[in-house]
């Protein structure tokens, strides 16, 4: 069987396909709620999930590891020479809570030894990427890791233990590819580059009662309110441990802590 093919018909467009990391990019990630010395029981959680000091080393190092391959999935199809990485938070429970001053762990001072330890592997596993020309840090604290029962909010860096934790790492990862960007709020601007700016929380700011709709109605309440002061084009945030997009313009971060009781 054969067909005949007119010539004469006009061909189709070429197609071009620019070549490969012809844009350049800025990776944008979220480490937050890790709660490194919280104690999960999995008698008492139906069998979801169980977490203790090793499991939460476990999880760190396969965060930090994925983190690192993300970056070179983006590498390979685009430029990639900076990355952007939020330090969100509740990296430790505390004993803001009697029942975790009764299980956690560790106490407050060696959980912050502890999660210093693993970032810090996280902070050097990305630094080993050597094409990175620049490594963006924002530190913000949470609600959890605090010196008070109650949190405040006109004081709260100066009241938290990760206020601690993050200026010993900007003391040990000082070199000049790190660039730190601590707040001294509980709400801070990144400007990324002068047509994107970035807006970092740690969460406990938007308050919801678990109602319809869930986190995306208060959430977008408040990131309207904040637009009227000062814009921003994305947004950051974990504290509700729930992974994904409750507003188009905003990312929520999970926990490796998981279920809990």
């Amino acid at each position: 069987m054969s067909c005949l093919v007119n010539e004469s018909q006009k061909q189709p467009a070429s197609i071009v396909v620019p070549k490969s990391r012809a844009s350049e990019v800025v990776p944008l990630f979220i480490w937050s709620d890790w709660h490194v010395e919280e104690a999960v029981d999995p008698r008492k959680t139906l069998g979801k999930n169980e977490y203790n000091l090793e499991i939460a080393a476990r999880r760190a190092r396969k965060c930090i590891e994925s983190t690192v391959k993300m970056i070179r999935h983006a590498r390979a199809s685009n430029k990639v020479r900076s990355v952007f990485l939020m330090l969100g938070g509740d990296f430790i429970s505390g004993d803001i809570h009697q029942e975790l001053s009764e299980t956690n762990l560790l106490g407050p001072a060696e959980a912050c030894v502890f999660a210093k330890d693993l970032l810090a592997e996280g902070l050097q596993a990305i630094a080993e990427e050597k094409y990175l020309e620049s490594i963006h840090l924002l530190g913000i604290v949470g609600n959890h890791g605090r010196t008070t029962k109650k949190m405040q909010f006109k004081n709260g860096a100066e009241k938290s233990f990760e206020t601690i934790i993050y200026a010993f790492l900007q003391n040990q990862f000082n070199h000049r590819r790190f660039h730190w960007q601590l707040a001294r709020g509980g709400i801070e601007m990144v400007n990324l580059s002068p047509q994107f700016r970035l807006r970092g929380f740690h969460g406990h700011q938007v308050k919801y009662g678990g109602g319809i709709g869930g986190l995306t109605i208060p959430l977008t309440k408040w990131i309207h309110r904040q637009d009227q002061s000062q814009p921003a084009g994305f947004n950051l945030m974990g504290h509700y441990h729930q992974f994904g997009l409750p507003t188009p313009r905003c990312l929520c971060n999970s926990s490796l802590k998981g279920w809990d009781e």
